[in-house]
């Protein structure tokens, strides 16, 4: 169509639309269709549909679903236009398309009572949002999933929604570049593999006030750096199995790494952060230092890690809890030791967690402790200081090993008692460690 559209549908009294085209051209839309009959709408292309103001326009109010296939690109060329727009009054709205592209929007979609699902394997851009999903305040569960070839993208926004539950999932494959934005409603956004880099903003909606709780989650091989001043409006986000996040600036949200997830970074976490078997935990960039604002939870069977390059200032891993820190029977502290072996020496010790309250460590046994990268001159142990004027801290000591067989660290891990390591222990850290209190300590060789 030269002038208007290329396929006008209208429905007014019939049970179902449907609409079935290869290449379709518009000067106003590709395909315009209107349904406020009693039915379903169908409309399905495989090949460019192209239109001035719309790629494919649908308005629908039947109680059956609106359904828009497009598996050939959708495009609309006029500032202000969109490649897709669809909207549904009372019933489902399912669009499911590959390339998609407009002046305003790549895809618009509207609804009033019924739940909308975008499926995207393609590129979608507009120069406002790439995606924009306008709901009726909280009724509406928006689902939008992007698959292996989708790149999503626009000018003001890549992905934003307002009144609407959403639940966005970026798969591997699939990348996400600019600003997403999800407003009102319980939200979560899921990189599940997929490519976070790109991503300005990731905003989960100034929504805390309405009692919803947003989730942001990092899993199936998701990695990278999460800058936390680009992250607002998250009340959680969480570190999932194959998730490896490293944070830089302030995360301001509670933070939770499941089994298989690891978390690191140099960054501080406004909230709580606890890890579960399986998760693991490395303060610091190679080595340096993570902050957490509340309490700090290792689980048994979870992994805290810190490394070891000397003992001077940002030479070593350290953990600053704000609350308690609290260590479940089981759980792991991995040490690796990558200092030069001419400097170490005998009593070389560094301050690897502090806290306002440690708890966990009453029996210390219960810890797993394994220390890599050391040779067979040196032990290493754990102690525990109940500071007097100042927060709790946890430490690892070297001492020297003069006697004849006195064991292999080798970086197996395996603790190994020596006695009379305690008592040698406690003169050295009495100057170390002034008036803090020491209760107990672990050697292992």
């Amino acid at each position: 169509g030269t002038n208007v559209h290329g396929i006008r549908g209208y429905n007014s009294y019939g049970p179902d639309m449907y609409i079935r085209a290869v290449n379709v051209t518009g000067g106003n839309a590709g395909i315009s269709a209107t349904n406020t009959g009693e039915g379903a709408t169908t409309i399905i292309t495989t090949g460019a549909v192209t239109g001035g103001n719309d790629g494919i326009a649908a308005s629908h109010e039947g109680d059956g679903a609106l359904t828009i296939t497009a598996t050939g690109p959708v495009s609309a060329t006029k500032a202000g236009s969109s490649g897709i727009e669809a909207g549904s009054r009372i019933s489902a709205l399912n669009i499911s398309t590959g390339d998609a592209s407009g002046g305003a929007y790549g895809i618009f979609a509207s609804s009033n009572g019924g739940g909308v699902s975008i499926t995207v394997s393609g590129a979608v851009t507009g120069g406002n949002a790439g995606i924009f999903v306008f709901g009726n305040y909280d009724s509406v569960p928006v689902n939008i999933t992007l698959n292996d070839g989708a790149v999503v993208s626009g000018g003001n926004q890549a992905i934003g929604g307002i009144f609407s539950h959403e639940v966005v999932t970026v798969n591997t494959g699939a990348s996400v570049s600019g600003k997403i934005s999800l407003h009102h409603g319980n939200d979560s956004l899921t990189f599940d593999g997929g490519d976070f880099s790109g991503v300005t903003r990731f905003d989960g909606g100034g929504n805390s006030n309405l009692g919803n709780d947003d989730t942001l989650t990092f899993r199936g091989g998701s990695s990278g750096t999460l800058n936390g001043a680009r992250v607002i409006n998250w009340e959680t986000v969480v570190i999932g199995t194959g998730g490896n996040i490293s944070v830089s600036g302030a995360l301001n949200a509670e933070v939770q790494v499941e089994d298989g997830g690891v978390l690191g970074g140099a960054g501080s976490i406004g909230g709580n952060l606890a890890v579960a078997s399986g998760g693991s935990v490395g303060p610091g960039n190679s080595p340096g230092t993570m902050v957490v604002a509340g309490d700090f939870d290792l689980a048994s069977g979870a992994t805290l890690e810190i490394e070891v390059n000397g003992n001077g200032a940002g030479e070593f891993d350290l953990l600053q809890v704000g609350g308690t820190a609290d260590f479940a029977a089981g759980s792991i502290i991995d040490f690796t030791f990558a200092v030069p072996e001419a400097d170490l020496f005998d009593g070389f010790a560094v301050t690897f967690l502090t806290a306002e309250d440690i708890t966990g460590f009453a029996d210390i046994a219960d810890i797993v402790f394994n220390f890599f990268g050391l040779g067979s001159d040196y032990t290493a142990s754990v102690g525990f200081n109940d500071g007097l004027q100042g927060p709790d801290s946890l430490f690892v000591t070297l001492s020297e090993v003069t006697q004849t067989g006195g064991g292999n660290n080798g970086g197996n891990g395996d603790p190994v008692p020596e006695p009379g390591m305690l008592g040698l222990l406690g003169a050295g850290l009495l100057g170390l460690f002034g008036l803090a209190r020491r209760r107990r300590m672990t050697a292992a060789a």
